[in-house]
């Protein structure tokens, strides 16, 4: 749980997910397959990177787009009971500290409520190689402001060879300490 002290926001977690839903009657949050690595068929990384116009190679780093839906979902609160509005910036970083995608959103708790939720779908992943990328998560309460930072999540990228058969595991398969 992170605080932004000038605002009394709370940071309650983050995470990334392939899919989510909210049941209608009792309002519910189910997360499908959370997200913490991605295993990138090595291949298909190396033909997505030899395949890219001129024009994508000019756009940022190079890389391949895993072609698949994830969501970012957020859990906010704050202290007392009064209202809060903020403006939420979403960006993902790769390996080397290059921004490949940002989004911002609000964020009102009005009068009373002291929880709220945020569900931010992207379409596809950016991968510019191997190694560990950055979601970051920052706010502010005014448009002139400066964005403070309030957490981070990380999702482990690796590229791996597989054989092409139905179900097959990749090479080697990565160490998990659950």
């Amino acid at each position: 749980m992170n605080v932004d002290t000038k605002t009394g926001l709370v940071h309650e977690w983050t995470l990334m997910s392939r899919s989510s839903s909210i049941d209608k009657e009792s309002g519910m949050l189910s997360l499908f397959n959370v997200v913490d690595r991605l295993l990138v068929n090595k291949e298909h990384y190396e033909k997505g990177l030899q395949s890219q116009s001129s024009e994508e190679k000019g756009e940022g780093p190079k890389g391949f787009v895993i072609p698949a839906e994830f969501e970012i979902i957020s859990m906010w609160s704050k202290f007392g009971f009064d209202p809060l509005s903020l403006e939420a910036k979403t960006e993902i970083l790769d390996p080397h500290g290059n921004s490949l995608f940002r989004f911002s959103y609000n964020i009102f708790l009005k009068e009373g409520r002291r929880k709220r939720r945020n569900r931010s779908k992207i379409k596809g992943f950016k991968v510019t190689g191997e190694g560990l990328y950055v979601i970051n998560l920052s706010v502010r309460k005014d448009e002139g402001e400066e964005y403070r930072p309030i957490s981070r999540l990380g999702i482990d990228v690796l590229l791996r060879t597989f054989d092409g058969k139905a179900g097959q595991k990749p090479e080697k398969q990565p160490e998990v300490n659950d």
